[in-house]
């Protein structure tokens, strides 16, 4: 496991706020001390502009060897992949996702994009940003949103190919999950490993129409009964470990 120094940390973070945080950690390093000494002069470049002039403040305090109590933050490159790839020991997933180091930083958005390409062979055009919505919520269970990026032809079952393919086991629990939707719960519960409990009401909107100054008004609320059909079991699954 690659270690770093706390000035080291602070250099990532500056690194990332200016929009580099797909770089590795050492091109990471490398551009912060390339660019040292005109740190304050690229803040109007930076991503992030606010938390990229709070990071250079921290680093020139660490730098005085003063304490700057500066909290610096990571993000996980796709952290429901993530969650899924362990929960499912699924090895192809967890490369494409950084649980298992592969040498580089993996971006399983754009592995999964080239993969489609590979496979369409310049038959269709698609973009990244599509990809990564489609499998951003397509992993919690969604069809809707898939089908509406790729339409519900030749190109949406290819990139349910891909996923079966490159996911495999991610991809079988997130249709196991899909199968496990029971139409009579009112809730669904499950114990995580710290003894917590968590508890997820099944929650359903209700319309109903009032009458306010003879005048009719909708009004809209949700109730706790049991759905014919539901894809929230994966999702809350993820961000209950997540969170």
């Amino acid at each position: 496991m690659k270690k770093f120094s706390g000035l080291d940390y602070l250099k990532i973070d500056i690194a990332n706020h200016l929009g580099l945080d797909k770089q590795s950690w050492d091109d990471r390093i490398k551009y912060i001390d390339q660019h040292e000494h005109e740190l304050e002069r690229m803040i109007e470049q930076a991503e992030e502009p606010a938390l990229f002039y709070a990071s250079v403040k921290a680093y020139r305090k660490a730098q005085r060897k003063e304490p700057s109590g500066y909290p610096i933050s990571l993000d996980a490159t796709a952290s429901g992949s993530q969650i899924l790839a362990c929960l499912t020991c699924d090895p192809q997933a967890a490369e494409l996702c950084n649980v298992i180091s592969t040498g580089k930083r993996e971006d399983v958005y754009t592995n999964i994009y080239h993969k489609m390409l590979e496979k369409l062979g310049g038959s269709e055009k698609i973009e990244r940003d599509q990809v990564k919505k489609a499998v951003m919520t397509s992993l919690y269970g969604s069809q809707a949103v898939p089908k509406n990026v790729f339409g519900a032809g030749s190109l949406y079952a290819t990139f349910l190919e891909t996923m079966n393919e490159m996911m495999p086991y991610v991809w079988e629990l997130n249709q196991a999950c899909l199968d496990l939707w029971n139409p009579k719960a009112f809730s669904y519960d499950w114990i995580m490993p710290d003894n917590f409990h968590v508890h997820v009401k099944v929650m359903h909107p209700e319309k109903e129409v009032i009458h306010f100054m003879d005048a009719p008004y909708e009004i809209s609320y949700m109730v706790n009964k049991p759905t014919k059909e539901g894809r929230s079991i994966s999702a809350n699954m993820v961000h209950s470990i997540d969170g």
